[in-house]
This record gives C-alpha cells, sequence and structure tokens, in this order.
C-alpha cells in the first residue's frame, strides 16, 4: 500500500480533519516508537512507499452489500497493521474472516461496530491483535503524518471520504 503525494486542496481538508482528530503511529517491528521519534534528522520525500505493509479493502470479496463490510473501514485498517507488524501477508479469504470476527468482538464489547473511535481503535490494536506499538495522537498535521511516513511508520489516520473528494468512495457513505 502506499501514501500518494495529496492535491493542494486535498491537503487542506486533511490539515483541517487531522487537527481535530487523532492518528495511530505504529512502529515498525525494526524500530520502536521511542527510537522514530529520537531520530535526529527525517527526509521527507515527496510520496511515500513503504513496501512490506499489506493492502486489503474492507470488503475484499466485493460483499459491499453486507452491513459488516459496509462499515468495515477501522477493522480492515487493523487487519493491514497487524499484518505489517507481525510480517504476514493478507489473502481476500484471510482478510474477509478477520474482519468479520473483529467486527463481531466489537458488536460483543463497544455495542457496535459502526465509526470506531481512534481510542476503540487503538485499544482494538493493543488488547484485540497484541500489538502494543502503537500510540494516539491528537492535533497532527500534515507534516506529522510525513515525518511517521518517512521513518517508516504506518499510520491510520479517520477520515471523511466525501471531504477529501476521493473518486473512490461513494455516496453517502
Amino acid at each position: 500500500s502506499y501514501f500518494r503525494e495529496a492535491s493542494e486542496e486535498q491537503k487542506s481538508t486533511l490539515a483541517t480533519v487531522s487537527e481535530v482528530t487523532s492518528v495511530i503511529v505504529t512502529a515498525p517491528p525494526t524500530m520502536t516508537l521511542e527510537e522514530a521519534e529520537t531520530k535526529k534528522e527525517v527526509i521527507v520525500p515527496p510520496a511515500f512507499l513503504i513496501p512490506a505493509v499489506p493492502f486489503t479493502v474492507q470488503a475484499p470479496l466485493g460483499q459491499w452489500q453486507d452491513p459488516i463490510y459496509q462499515d468495515a473501514c477501522e477493522e480492515a485498517s487493523l487487519a493491514m497493521a497487524r499484518a505489517w507488524v507481525q510480517g504476514k501477508k493478507l489473502t481476500k479469504e484471510g482478510s474477509t474472516e478477520e474482519i468479520k470476527k473483529l467486527a463481531l468482538f466489537e458488536r460483543k464489547k463497544f455495542g457496535q461496530a459502526v465509526d470506531t473511535s481512534i481510542r476503540d481503535t487503538a485499544w482494538l490494536l493493543e488488547n484485540y491483535h497484541g500489538i502494543r506499538t502503537g500510540s494516539v495522537e491528537r492535533g497532527i498535521t500534515i507534516d506529522d503524518i510525513k515525518r511517521s511516513l518517512a521513518s517508516e511508520n504506518i499510520v491510520i489516520v479517520p477520515t471523511d471520504g466525501r471531504k477529501l473528494k476521493n473518486p473512490n468512495f461513494k455516496q453517502p457513505g
């Protein structure tokens, strides 16, 4: 998966969105968060690629009519983060099962599995997946995201696809 350089309009919108939300930064398996934060110089390229991050959509087998997968963006993000930290690959079938199990767990734990808060998403990363290399950051900026990516940390950012004018985002969503 990758982060491509956003347009100026998207940067402006993302900056506004991220100032009021939070982010989880997950350190790569070879570097702790403390090590990443203490790196003296971070070179920020115009575009980013962390090659080992596996990717899945929230409906891996195209099951968009199923409510579990319509609202599974946080679950898909957690599946990618888990696979990356553990050095595993994702398959469509495995991702489908992982997303469903997590959504059902959330329904039991939180009473629902729609638009999980960033705090609950971080809790799931640690307590459901057992990954303790994440942190919740508030008041982030585009530069903060770029620095994290340049340090080869992955970043989970809650966003509104309509405000970002993502052409792959289908209304009403």
